[in-house]
């Protein structure tokens, strides 16, 4: 893997190409992609966008630093860590594997607890493929929503649906809807990329959501699918730096954290 030493970048958090998933009273959804205009249709795993479709070098391991000092309690964060865990084992290494290491380590991405909350039914967000030199758009960030509200016992299902998105994933929209992402595998309604949520059901990664990826990762290994680039990038690495006051503060005006 490559590897950057650069953690004095600042930048957006919120640009990192995946949006935030998002709770309401009736329907959950994540704002990568705007919401259905219907719920007609059956959803599919879907990838790419209306040119490129990205995904990272088969068989590889992202790592990943928890930010423990963005985190209220250290107790806190060791609970997310745990269920970040138990989120990418239901995905069974079907595209890549991920791996948690030191906080001062070099890692592929990091995970924050963002206390800027932009939408009181957001719950987390994350990012698609990519090797941009701002390492903080490569971030997973949890709000306090699903850390500390009703949606607690949905941190694994949100953890394991933006780990999808990590992978290249997108969101599932009915047939009317998405004319940017393509159809991969076969339609399945309870896939764990599909944006829109009962709170009474418990969401979580499906046989045919594996099977799909693992078939993504395996046969599309560069060229072109339905008029799109297939890009197999190769993970960067960087050193995130500590987020202390100034960092947090950053994250609370809504400028982004430092790298």
């Amino acid at each position: 893997m490559d590897r950057s030493a650069n953690s004095s970048l600042a930048g957006n958090i919120n640009q990192a190409g995946a949006g935030s998933l998002r709770v309401g009273k009736t329907l959950s959804f994540c704002k990568t992609q705007k919401p259905p205009k219907s719920e007609r249709g059956a959803p599919q795993l879907r990838i790419g966008d209306r040119e490129t479709i990205r995904r990272w070098e088969s068989g590889i391991t992202l790592t990943y630093v928890v930010c423990t000092e963005t985190f209220p309690t250290e107790r806190d964060a060791v609970f997310v860590m745990d269920k970040l865990e138990e989120a990418a084992q239901m995905w069974g290494n079907a595209g890549v594997a991920f791996q948690r290491v030191n906080r001062n380590d070099f890692a592929s991405f990091r995970v924050i607890y963002d206390i800027k909350v932009h939408d009181p039914d957001t719950l987390a967000y994350a990012f698609f493929p990519n090797t941009d030199d701002d390492a903080s758009r490569r971030t997973l960030g949890i709000y306090e929503t699903v850390l500390f509200g009703s949606y607690r016992e949905f941190l694994v299902a949100t953890l394991a649906h933006e780990l999808g998105h990590i992978q290249g994933l997108h969101h599932e929209f009915p047939d009317d809807y998405d004319n940017e992402s393509v159809q991969w595998g076969e339609k399945n309604s309870s896939t764990i990329m599909w944006n829109i949520c009962r709170p009474m059901t418990r969401p979580r990664v499906q046989p045919s959501d594996v099977d799909s990826l693992r078939s993504f990762y395996n046969q599309l290994q560069g060229g072109q699918y339905r008029e799109r680039e297939v890009e197999v990038l190769t993970p960067v690495e960087a050193r995130y730096g500590l987020l202390g006051w100034w960092g947090r503060l950053r994250l609370a005006v809504g400028w982004g954290a430092y790298a």
